[in-house]
């Protein structure tokens, strides 16, 4: 049978919609609930549209609270943020090339200016949402009294104008904790978790060129908790 124009264009819509859903299916609701920070006041993109660039400022005044950048887009993304009076920070993140992926990306500051562009595909419209946020490590850390699976311990030293990134295989309730080689150094933690629970690359940017760091994966209130495969740690330009 012989499709019109615009039933095509129904079949094709309706395909895309698919191809979007399908890797967030595998969660739970109750996982869905907690996964991602709070998007109050924060403005969702319409369904079905994408952007190629956002920006915007994030200032964080309470006691122990940094901000970070909450991304969702498709292929690969351009990250950078600056301190008021520091140096551009400037990374390419990838994400999914089959569907709309969620990443949390930690700035470790408390005032930020940030930009989230799309570098991927023909149109590069490819980015789904782009906020900044307040948190002390991602999520409420009380979440996280629960017996640890896996552990995985390291350090890495880096040279000038250079930062220590963590790569981590993992899924599910994993969070990484780390701090810099000097005694009554500030420990850091970025948590996972809401990246999801299937097996997938995280990434955790210390803004440290010394580190000392631990990676755990903690039983979890829903599913099977957290698994660590696998973890390489290395050294990229700032």
């Amino acid at each position: 049978m012989r499709l019109t124009h615009r039933a095509g264009l129904s079949v094709c819509a309706f395909a895309a919609g698919a191809a979007v859903l399908t890797p967030l299916a595998v969660s739970s609701p109750a996982e869905a609930a907690v996964r991602a920070p709070s998007e109050k006041n924060v403005p969702a993109a319409a369904a079905g549209e994408g952007m190629h660039s956002k920006k915007g400022a994030k200032r964080c005044a309470r006691k122990g609270q940094t901000a970070h950048i909450y991304v969702t887009a498709l292929g690969e993304a351009r990250v950078t943020w600056k301190v008021p009076g520091g140096k551009l920070h400037s990374r390419y993140y990838k994400f999914t090339p089959d569907g709309i992926e969620g990443r949390p990306i930690p700035t470790w500051h408390k005032n930020v200016k940030w930009k989230v562009t799309s570098t991927y595909g023909r149109t590069q419209d490819n980015l789904t949402k782009a906020y900044a946020y307040c948190s002390k490590d991602g999520r409420a850390a009380k979440t996280y009294k629960t017996k640890v699976t896996a552990k995985r311990t390291g350090t890495k030293r880096c040279g000038a104008g250079q930062q220590v990134m963590i790569y981590d295989w993992s899924l599910g309730h994993v969070r990484h904790k780390f701090k810099y080689l000097k005694k009554g150094s500030k420990l850091r933690v970025h948590d996972l978790s809401r990246q999801g629970y299937t097996l997938a690359l995280r990434i955790t940017p210390t803004g440290l060129r010394k580190v000392k760091w631990v990676a755990n994966a903690h039983e979890g209130p829903y599913q099977n908790g957290g698994m660590i495969k696998k973890i390489k740690v290395t050294c990229v330009k700032n």
